[in-house]
């Protein structure tokens, strides 16, 4: 597997920064990589298309439709065998009525919840970290958000927006925010930025320079590739954003 990973990631194309447009799509990785053996990447791919499931289905709850499409109406039908049990029980109706960012919050909990259970299932330590600081790093959102709105004092009356709250969202149990990741200064830069997709962008940078810590470069190790392909999802994702729709979510229902 050694010589195999040498010469595929000598072949894959050096990532630009977040923001620049890719040099290659999801699909043409998956083609390189299907001879691989393990169960990693397969892994990785099913984690990568069940966070895409779990998109589509968050819009059409919140009424926003395929982009470019109309929204869509009436309910989703949402089962076994579209997700696991855990986030399917979270689009039950008790949870829906939840406050948006609230509903968010634990739908994306529980979905890195199932990454880590994935990660640690198939043996790939990385997505299991990975999973852990995504966690974190939302929770410290929350938590920072709180402060800002306590701080802030009660909403103006005078019909202005108010600072976004997640409302009785309660950090689980599990999670150590003080534990071993800490996203206070990276969480700072992105509450300085001067708009959501700005703040969103310093955050997926972040992401960036964790996830090349964990695999190293020129490592030409398994978390090399993951850790690539994870970095070009997140391209990806910036090169399809529009910005006038991007800013709607991002201001509603995101812990930003």
């Amino acid at each position: 597997m050694a010589a195999g990973l040498y010469d595929l990631l000598s072949f894959l194309p050096p990532l630009p920064a977040v923001g620049d447009p890719p040099p290659i799509t999801l699909e043409e990785v998956a083609r390189l990589v299907r001879d691989l053996p393990g169960c990693e990447i397969r892994t990785l791919f099913e984690v990568i298309e069940l966070e895409s499931t779990l998109h589509a289905l968050i819009r059409r709850r919140l009424g926003l439709g395929t982009p470019g499409t109309a929204p869509a109406s009436g309910p989703e039908p949402v089962g076994e065998g579209v997700l696991p049990p855990a986030l399917v029980a979270l689009f039950a109706e008790e949870q829906t009525s939840q406050p948006e960012d609230a509903w968010l919050t634990h739908l994306w909990d529980a979905f890195y919840r199932e990454i880590a259970r994935l990660g640690a299932a198939t043996g790939c330590d990385l997505l299991t970290t990975w999973a852990h600081w995504e966690r974190s790093l939302r929770w410290q959102m929350v938590a920072t958000r709180r402060k800002a709105l306590a701080e802030a004092g009660p909403p103006p009356t005078d019909g202005t927006k108010a600072v976004p709250c997640l409302g009785p969202a309660e950090v689980p149990a599990d999670l150590d925010l003080e534990g071993s990741f800490d996203h206070a200064e990276l969480i700072h830069e992105a509450c300085l930025a001067q708009d959501p997709l700005a703040s969103e962008r310093i955050l997926d940078e972040g992401r960036v320079r964790f996830l090349e810590e964990q695999a190293g470069r020129y490592s030409f190790r398994i978390e090399e590739l993951i850790a690539y392909i994870l970095k070009l999802r997140l391209l990806l994702r910036h090169a399809r954003l529009n910005r006038t729709e991007g800013i709607h979510i991002l201001e509603e229902v995101t812990s930003i």
